[in-house]
């Protein structure tokens, strides 16, 4: 693992506890048109927080991918993490091609924290 990645884990990593605090809020916003226009990408969920003086993203990004093994596509998806800039471009992206645990836990307390499932679960 490469010297920047472990410094993006660790930013994951605190994004996540704070998350899980309630000291950072997280909002659903509807994606920037850059990152579907002119693909065949889809984004069905994007969230985004203000960290360090920074617009902070994670979405999930659905594509097509192709198995050569039973030539057809199928969808896929990824979740990314990124920083957007005041025009709300994403001008930078974290988005390893396999998906780290770290990575796919802040989405969930994300997405679980924005929902208040956890709320209305502890209601019960």
């Amino acid at each position: 693992m490469a010297l920047f990645e472990k410094k993006e884990i660790k930013l994951i990593s605190k994004l996540n506890k704070l998350t899980s605090k309630n000291e950072l809020q997280w909002v659903v916003v509807d994606a920037p048109s850059s990152l579907t226009i002119s693909t065949d990408h889809n984004i069905p969920l994007f969230f985004k927080t203000s960290y360090e003086n920074k617009t902070v993203v994670i979405f999930q990004r659905n594509y097509r991918s192709y198995s050569d093994e039973f030539d057809e596509t199928y969808w896929d998806y990824e979740i990314c993490l990124g920083i957007m800039d005041s025009r709300n471009r994403v001008i930078w992206e974290y988005s390893p091609r396999e998906a780290t645990s770290a990575l796919n836990d802040l989405f969930q307390s994300v997405r679980n924290k924005t929902s208040g499932v956890e709320d209305l679960l502890s209601n019960l």
